[in-house]
Parts: C-alpha cells; sequence; structure tokens
C-alpha cells in the first residue's frame, strides 16, 4: 500500500475574523506498515489531516494518492470505495452504531465488502479484541474501553492496509489507553497505523515516526531508528553511557563484576532491579527496544521512506438491504405524532385520487355493462334519436324516427343480437276499466312481428292458443294475459277471440316470455299501487322487456328494435352496450352542436338512464377530487419533507459513521427510500382500502335508491396504478432533496452533526 499527500491545504472560513488555515502545504509520504503519530495541539491541523487523508474530508488544495492514483483522479463514488477497501477507522467517540449489536457492528463492516460475516470471522476477530461472549450486546451495555475494542474490531475486520485513529484513547483512562495503544502497535507489523494524539510520551515509547503539527505546517518529523548496544560480554550490554542491561537468565561472572564495578565507581548511586514494571518503566525512559537495542530519533527523510508496493483495486459498497430498512424503520420512531399526521392526509390524498380516477375510468359503457348484467336484463330495446341526452349534458326532445331495414340490419350487427323491429303504438282491451286492484298494466305497446322460429330462438312457448293467422291477429303475453283477468276485463273462457277497444286486433294466442311475474306481486304492499306507480315499478324492473309487446304476423314500421338479452353472457352484453355508445360517438359532435338530423341508436331501460345521468354528474365530481387531491397532495408532500428532514438530522452521525466505514451515497438513499417505502406502502394499503369501501358503499346508496343494482365505482388498475404512482411519486420527491443533501455532505460533517 502505497500512500502520500502533496501540498494538502484546508482553509476554514469564520464569521467573523480572517479565515484559518488547517492545513497549508502538508506534504508527507507514509511507509507501507508501521506506526505513524501526528501530534500538535488543539487547532494544529492534526485531525484535519487526517480526516482529509481518510477522505471524510476534502482539501482546498493538493492531492491525496493512493498505490499511484491521485484524488483528482477520483470518480464519484471512488472516495468511497477507497475508504471502503483500504481503510478502518477509530474514533475518540468511537462511533458504533447504538441501534446494532457488536455482533452487526461488525458484520456491516464485512458485508459493505461484499462478503459474508460468517460467525467464524466475527468470533475471531472478537477474539483479537478480548470480546468473545459480546456479540449481542448493544453499545449501550459496554464500557468505553469495551466500545473503543468494537471500533478497532469493526476496523479490522475489513481488513484494511491502512488503519487511522483519531484520538482512540481521548475518553479513555490512561491504563486502558495503553492497553489501546499496545494492540495499535502489535497491529502495525503488519500494516500502517495513523494515530492522531496529543500524548507524546506515548508517541514516542509506541510510535515508529512522530510528526507535530502547528498552525496547519510540519514542524518536526522524526523517524525512529535502533542503534545495537556494544556487548560488555556475552549477557551482558551498555546502553548508552549509563545504563547497563542484563539479559533475563544471565549469571554475572567475575569479569562482569568487573566490568560494572568500572563503570559505576565514582558516579551516582545505582541501582540494580528485578521487577518487570521497574524494568519496563526504565526501558521507556530510555528507549531501550524489548531486543536490547538502543532506540533513537532522527529527521525523516521523506523522500526515503519504504512505500511498498499496489495497485489501485477498489471494492464498491454494498449496504445490505435489511440493514438499511432497518434503519429507516427505526427512524419512523422519531416523531409519531408527525408521522401519524403524515400518513393521515397522505392517505386521504392518495384516497381522493383513488377515488376520482374511479370515477374518471369507470365509463359508460363498463358501467351499463355491468349494471344490465348484475340485474339480469333479458331484453335489449333500442331505438333511432337525436336526442343529445345526458351523454353531452344537453337535453332535447325523442325524434322517434322510423328505422329502415338496412338501420335494423347495422345495429343487428353490431349489438350481435337477433333484433326485431318494434312499432310504437299502444293496444288497449278495455274501456274505463279500474286497474287500482292490479299489480299488472294490461296494455300492449308495441307491436313485433316475429314466427315460430324466433319464439323457438329466445325459448317462448305458448300458454294459449298459437301463431297469428290474420293480418288483425295478435298475440300477447302471458303477463298481459294475467293483466287482463286480474282487472276483469276478460275471463280465461273467453280469452282467445278478445278484441281491442277499437277491434284493431284479436287475440289468438298467450306467450310465455318466462317473465317473473311473481317478482312483481311480491312487491305489493297492503295498499294497492296505482296503475303509474307499477309501471314505475315495472320500469325499475325491468323496463321494455317482452312482456310489453304485442307479436303480430304483418312486417311494421320500426320505431325502435327489440331482442333478447343473451343473460348470464357477459361479453355478449358488453357487445350489446357497445353498439349503443359507438352509435353515439360516431354524431356526438354534431349533437352537441345542434345537428338536428344527426341519429343514433340508443339502448333504452332505466338502468342506462340512470346510468347516464351518473356518468354526467362524475365528470364534474372527478375534477373537484381531483383538484381537492392535488391540494391535498402538495400538504402531505410537505408534511412528508419534513418528516424524512428530521428524520435526517436525528440520524446523521449514523450516516456519518457508514459513510466513514465504506458505505456510498446511494447506500444513504436506501436508508431513507426505505423509511419513505414503508410509510408509503402504509399509505397505499390504505388508500386502496378506502378507495374500494367508498366504492361499495356508493354502490350500496345507488342501488338502495333505485330499487335495482347499478355498479357506478369500478376500480381497476388505472386508479390503483395511479394510487401507486402518486404515492410513490410524492414520496421519492419529498425524500429525494434532504437524502440527497446528506448523502453528498462530507462523512465528517455528518459525525459532527455540522
Amino acid at each position: 500500500m502505497r500512500l502520500e499527500v502533496k501540498n494538502l491545504v484546508k482553509t476554514y472560513p469564520l464569521k467573523r475574523g480572517e479565515p484559518v488555515k488547517a492545513l497549508n502545504g502538508i506534504s508527507l509520504r507514509f511507509p507501507e506498515k508501521g506506526l505513524v503519530f501526528i501530534l500538535g495541539k488543539s487547532g494544529s491541523g492534526k485531525s484535519t489531516l487526517l480526516n482529509v487523508m481518510g477522505g471524510l474530508d476534502k482539501a482546498d488544495e493538493g492531492e491525496i494518492i493512493i498505490n499511484g492514483k491521485s484524488s483528482k483522479d477520483f470518480s464519484g463514488s471512488e472516495m468511497d470505495s477507497y475508504r471502503n477497501t483500504y481503510l478502518g477507522f477509530i474514533f475518540q467517540e468511537y462511533n458504533i452504531l447504538n441501534d446494532f449489536s457488536v455482533k452487526e457492528n461488525i458484520a456491516l463492516a464485512i458485508e459493505l465488502q461484499h462478503r459474508k460475516a460468517d460467525d467464524a470471522i466475527i468470533k475471531n476477530i472478537l477474539e483479537e479484541v478480548d470480546l468473545v461472549g459480546y456479540e449481542r450486546r448493544k453499545p449501550n451495555e459496554l464500557s468505553g474501553g469495551q466500545k473503543q475494542r468494537v471500533a478497532i474490531a469493526r476496523a479490522l475486520v475489513k481488513e484494511p492496509q491502512v488503519l487511522f485513529a483519531d484520538e482512540p484513547t481521548g475518553a479513555l483512562d490512561s491504563n486502558t489507553g495503553k492497553q489501546v495503544f499496545e494492540t495499535l502497535k502489535k497491529l502495525s507489523q503488519t500494516r500502517l497505523v495513523i494515530v492522531v494524539s496529543h500524548d507524546r510520551e506515548f508517541a514516542e515509547y509506541f510510535g515508529d515516526r512522530v510528526i507535530e503539527l502547528k498552525d496547519g505546517v510540519i514542524i518536526s518529523d522524526i523517524i525512529k531508528t535502533e542503534e545495537k548496544a556494544p556487548e560488555l560480554s556475552e549477557g551482558l550490554t551498555l546502553v548508552g553511557d549509563s545504563l547497563i542491561r542484563i539479559e533475563k537468565g544471565h549469571k554475572l561472572t567475575n569479569a562482569d563484576i568487573e566490568k560494572i564495578n568500572g563503570i559505576i565507581e565514582g558516579g551516582e548511586e545505582a541501582y540494580v532491579s528485578v521487577d518487570p514494571k521497574v524494568n519496563k518503566a526504565i526501558a521507556a525512559s530510555a528507549m531501550i527496544a524489548e531486543n536490547g537495542n538502543r532506540q533513537r530519533f532522527s529527521k525523516t527523510d521523506n523522500e526515503a521512506v519504504d512505500q511498498g508496493e499496489g495497485d489501485w483495486k477498489v471494492i464498491k459498497s454494498k449496504f445490505p438491504f435489511r440493514a438499511a430498512f432497518r434503519m429507516g424503520a427505526k427512524s419512523l420512531r422519531v416523531k409519531p405524532f408527525r408521522l401519524v399526521m403524515t400518513i393521515i392526509l397522505s392517505t386521504i390524498a392518495f384516497t381522493l385520487f383513488g377515488v376520482a380516477s374511479t370515477m374518471a375510468t369507470t365509463d359508460l359503457q363498463s358501467m351499463v355493462t355491468s349494471s344490465v348484467f348484475d340485474n339480469k336484463v333479458d331484453t335489449a330495446f333500442y331505438k333511432k334519436t337525436n336526442q343529445a341526452g345526458i351523454l353531452s349534458g344537453l337535453f332535447s326532445t325523442d325524434s322517434n324516427a322510423p328505422l329502415s331495414n338496412e338501420e335494423v340490419q347495422k345495429i343487428r350487427n353490431d349489438s350481435g343480437i337477433d333484433l326485431r323491429g318494434e312499432e310504437k303504438k299502444r293496444v288497449a282491451f278495455a274501456n274505463n276499466a279500474s286497474y287500482s286492484n292490479t299489480v299488472y298494466d294490461p296494455n300492449v305497446y308495441g307491436l313485433v312481428k316475429a314466427d315460430q322460429d324466433y319464439f323457438n330462438s329466445v325459448g317462448f312457448t305458448f300458454t294459449l292458443g298459437g301463431m297469428p293467422v290474420n293480418d288483425n291477429d295478435i298475440v300477447i303475453t302471458k303477463y298481459i294475459y294475467e293483466s287482463l283477468l286480474d282487472s276483469g276485463v276478460a275471463t280465461e273462457a273467453d280469452i282467445i277471440g278478445k278484441k281491442s277497444l277499437d277491434n284493431a286486433y284479436t287475440i289468438c294466442g298467450v306467450l310465455d316470455t318466462k317473465y317473473d311475474i311473481q317478482s312483481i306481486k311480491a312487491k305489493v304492499t297492503d295498499k294497492a299501487p296505482t296503475a303509474t306507480q307499477i309501471i314505475s315499478m315495472l320500469n325499475n324492473d325491468r323496463q321494455f322487456s317482452f312482456h310489453s309487446v304485442g307479436f303480430v304476423k304483418n312486417e311494421v314500421t320500426p320505431h325502435a328494435v327489440i331482442g333478447k338479452m343473451p343473460v348470464g353472457n357477459y361479453f355478449g352484453v358488453s357487445k350489446a352496450v357497445a353498439a349503443y355508445i359507438n352509435s353515439y360517438k360516431q354524431v356526438k359532435s354534431r349533437l352537441e352542436n345542434g345537428d338536428s338530423s344527426a341519429y343514433y341508436m340508443k339502448l333504452c331501460n332505466s338502468i342506462v338512464t340512470e346510468c347516464e345521468t351518473i356518468d354526467m354528474l362524475f365528470g364534474v365530481l372527478s375534477g373537484v377530487f381531483t383538484g381537492f387531491g392535488v391540494a391535498t397532495a402538495f400538504f402531505a408532500a410537505l408534511l412528508f419533507y419534513n418528516f424524512i428532514s428530521i428524520s435526517i438530522n436525528n440520524k446523521r452521525r449514523e450516516i456519518g459513521i457508514l459513510r466513514a466505514v465504506g458505505a456510498r451515497g446511494w447506500d444513504v438513499f436506501k436508508i431513507y427510500l426505505s423509511e419513505a417505502g414503508i410509510i408509503t406502502a402504509i399509505n397505499i394499503l390504505l388508500a386502496l382500502t378506502f378507495t374500494f369501501l367508498i366504492s361499495f358503499a356508493v354502490n350500496n346508496a345507488v342501488r338502495s335508491g333505485l330499487a335495482f343494482s347499478i355498479t357506478v365505482l369500478m376500480p381497476g388498475i388505472i386508479p390503483i396504478a395511479l394510487i401507486f404512482g402518486v404515492a410513490i411519486g410524492s414520496a421519492f420527491i419529498s425524500s429525494f432533496l434532504p437524502t440527497f443533501r446528506l448523502a453528498h455532505q462530507k462523512p465528517v460533517d455528518a459525525i459532527r452533526e455540522k
């Protein structure tokens, strides 16, 4: 590993006074391994130098050179990858993640390097720092020294080539601090360890090189060397001019004693110690290495520093999703009331969008199709009209224009139904008869030409009589037949041959159209309904069913067409409805411009009429709901933005720690996208639930008020997709800006919560 810095300059502007140069042209080359101390008083620039070299801060000028690559050539995320690949950090304040256990803190550093955090790896590293058995403990359950050892373990598990330690003993007692330095000294035998400290005594004792800064410049750079102490005899050496070292196990000879006497004769008093503690203190004071050699500091020749070899090859971090999700979930506890308000307002906004889009996408064709299908309407009745109708919000009088054979055939082809022409002509079989005691209407309202083959095809059968023989014969339905009997207009014995009021028609047969007559009788209350109420009741049930027509032999001039609807076949019903919708669309613009010569084929029944009214109403309401939804969504987005910003401020230090360990800006996004994703998922789930509940409630209310089933709101793929899109979009936009700023903030500023 080759690490070098050239001409580093870092200036901090002050609100008042001249800017402060924390680094003023620093250039250094570092060895491949060894323990290097950077000393200096507070404000000397030592921590700034460490942070710049570690990529936690950025110099205003100059460059860092790592394995031959300059920081000036780094791409956007290469500084993060540099930290992730080559560096390990040990901080004065430990900077371990409080929400994670000891094991999880260490595992995170491993996983950022795309490695699997095996228990064996974690156990081995904990053995090195004497923390076996502490895997599941949280930081708040550890002492200061234990926290620092966790930080060391987290740094070491990455197998870094350079270890940075910023005042690693600053928060520890002297004994624990000494143990930390002993650990760092041991580690420096295989890697470069750079320590920022204010303790000169420890620096000179443990350090291989000591660099001192003042006011951002290097005032001293010394390197430790060893001199072999001269041997007085085997096992007896003289260190310096006044220190005699006797090797362990050596027995003094008479010659040794004479030599010692010669040295101490005439000098100050002398002590001979066999106490290990005393001997260690003496060795440290006299700078004697364990091998007995005398250590000295001399000025460092920066150009002669042996940097070793190394190629630039980095590992991009990979922050585990579970860790990001966990940190995001933990952030939700920051402001619970604000979180609840954010969810409530967002849910309201997204529900409004859902209802509005359901209204907008529930088109007339699907509404009519579903409603006709649900009500099992068995008759399709089309008429030619130039009535602009509720479809366009305009009203005009029905034209009742006759249909040509070509028009009948076209609507037959378009609808897929075997339609028969109907002449709108009322046929009365009684004069001044009172119908107050019957639930039937004994009148025929239209005439349709039919033959036996047609009756067979639609499943109609004769109850009495048969097909028309004469031109003025008429076949009535079983419904009309029972109406005549109940009203007293005719008896069962004289029904066949019964003439109409104007003698224009004579009943020749009674046809069972399979209409559920009992369903009408079941609606009769104790008070007999009037004829108007009866007709209204019939219309609300199945208007224009075959029970209201008479069948004749001769061709009639059609003012409408009638046919058997394919009950139970949704696609067949849809085709029949589409024939009406498409016919209208073809002349829509002409109708809206008042062109009275524009005609279309309208599907006539109460369901269609009500659906047209609702469709027009929805055209207005969907705009109102959408506008209110936009306003609410905007306010919810602001609240969302504020919530994420507060969450980020509360987690800024943790994010800085992650960046120092090696996480990229994208990893920061993953944390807060996870947080936003959790909130958004709740919003979407609630919004979808309320959209469906509102749709269900509206459908029930309409059905209850109209006495038949109309499906007015049908949430489909588009409303669901819109809720997803608006919710995810607003969450992303609201969380992107504050997260972007944090992701691009210098890690050191995030750690210091600036």
